[in-house]
């Protein structure tokens, strides 16, 4: 999977929440994904198709 910013994603956040929302931005070992309510932090290894 390919991680670019302003793509749909579902994964995990750090709390084991899932998550559904775009990629806002993406660092080394994290990506924050913002859905219409709120910002997640997903660590990487988490990630889901």
């Amino acid at each position: 999977m390919e991680l670019v910013i302003g793509n749909k994603i579902t994964t995990y956040d750090c709390h084991g929440e899932k998550v559904t929302g775009i990629i806002e931005q993406i660092y080394v070992n994290t990506i924050i994904v913002g859905t219409s309510t709120a910002k997640y932090v997903c660590l990487k290894k988490q990630l889901t198709a």
